[in-house]
């Protein structure tokens, strides 16, 4: 199938990461680095628990029909949602990329001005600019460390009376960088000056390595204009059942929402939801085990950082199941017998047709229209992927032709 790389369709610009994953991701033979998820589990595992744990979930299960289902969720389902937050919030299950289009379509218009982190997840600004939104990007700070760091002072300086929209993800993809609670408390009044809607991506929130280091969830910090996306494809490990919530205190957003959601799924799978109430009742012991496959990948990656600083940067992240390294600035590679700079891009489409090692180069979570100096900073990066068993195994690959491809 010959896929669009470059057009515009319906006011939409292809999906640079997603087509850069479908070029290589299920090539025979190729090893990936870098997926976002953790340890995807198998079905008979997820129904195993239920079997294990509660038995009236694995009679749900054993008797499920294959029709349709409420609209905004299984009841059993958004019980076990809101259990995860500390206030009541208005739930709506959808599947994780639908909840981002979906909020935007009903919070934005065109004309309308936003301000959204970057670097990201192409869909949390892309959709605007599509509805015709003026978009101001919050870029972060790139330290000499390799890590970034987003100031909240300098997303002061881009709202305004007209600013919409606040749009961000913490934990960072694809960075892994967290706010401080008293630094997303400053995002939530800078909000509340203006008036504008919070849209928060919490699909990595629970996979912090310091518990203290959690955020409280946007819907709990007492703003009525916030809305979060959370779902299972991360902190679950079940990407493939696209199964996620958005939760907010406000009743008319859930309602847009839903009502908007007829001309999409209209309803979540069935399976899909039984799996998911499974996971969320033994979500402590999904988690637990997907912070040690981290940790585990961590230290690998570690140490293969260690033995190669004269060529990459690399600070270890502060959550998830992802890091974004940096190649040194005096780093080489070889073009048509020529030694020339090394870029991300460079070294990972090299990695992949060579030597089928899939990374991720940083320009896929960038636009255009930035600086060049920001977007040479981030063109510098790649992503590593840390929720994977066989991550320890494919660092070993890597070690062995790395040096084969980036030298100084």
């Amino acid at each position: 199938m010959t896929v669009r790389q470059n057009e515009v369709s319906h006011g939409l610009t292809p999906f640079r990461l997603e087509r850069y994953f479908a070029q290589y991701e299920f090539n025979e033979g190729i090893k990936v680095l870098c997926n976002s998820d953790c340890e995807p589990y198998k079905m008979q595992e997820v129904v195993q628990m239920a079997r294990d744990n509660n038995p009236k979930l694995a009679d749900m299960w054993d008797n499920l029909s294959l029709g349709y289902t409420e609209s905004g969720g299984r009841h059993e389902l958004v019980a076990e949602i809101k259990k995860l937050y500390t206030t009541d919030p208005n739930v709506v299950v959808v599947t994780p990329e639908e909840g981002i289009y979906l909020s935007m379509r009903a919070l934005l218009n065109k004309g309308d001005e936003i301000v959204v982190a970057f670097p990201n997840y192409q869909s949390l600004s892309e959709i605007a600019v599509a509805i015709g939104c003026d978009v101001k990007r919050w870029m972060p700070d790139f330290l000499p460390d390799g890590s970034i760091r987003f100031n909240v002072d300098a997303l002061k300086g881009l709202v305004t009376e007209k600013t919409k929209l606040i749009v961000f993800n913490f934990p960072h993809n694809p960075s892994g960088h967290l706010l401080t609670k008293e630094e997303q408390a400053s995002v939530i009044d800078i909000a509340k000056e203006v008036n504008a809607w919070v849209f928060s991506d919490e699909m990595y929130r629970g996979l912090e390595f310091t518990p203290e280091d959690q955020l409280p969830a946007i819907c709990d910090l007492g703003y009525d204009r916030a809305v979060l996306l959370s779902g299972m494809s991360k902190t679950y490990a079940l990407p493939g059942i696209r199964l996620g919530w958005i939760a907010t205190p406000n009743a008319w957003l859930a309602a847009e929402v839903l009502t908007l959601k007829d001309y999409t799924t209209i309803c979540p799978p069935a399976p899909s939801e039984v799996l998911g109430l499974i996971a969320l009742t033994n979500g402590p012991a999904i988690i637990a085990r997907n912070l040690d496959v981290i940790k585990t990948s961590l230290a690998a990656v570690q140490t293969f950082m260690d033995n190669h600083k004269d060529i990459l940067i690399w600070k270890a992240p502060m959550s998830g199941s992802i890091g974004w390294p940096l190649i040194h600035p005096d780093a080489k590679m070889m073009v048509d017998g020529s030694p020339v700079p090394a870029t991300a891009r460079l070294l990972c489409d090299t990695l992949a047709e060579k030597h089928s090692i899939l990374l991720l180069p940083g320009d896929l979570f960038v636009s255009s229209n930035l600086s060049p100096e920001t977007a040479a900073a981030c063109s510098q990066h790649f992503r590593f992927g840390l929720g994977r068993t066989d991550t320890v195994e494919n660092i070993d690959l890597l070690e062995k032709v790395i040096r084969k491809v980036l030298f100084v």
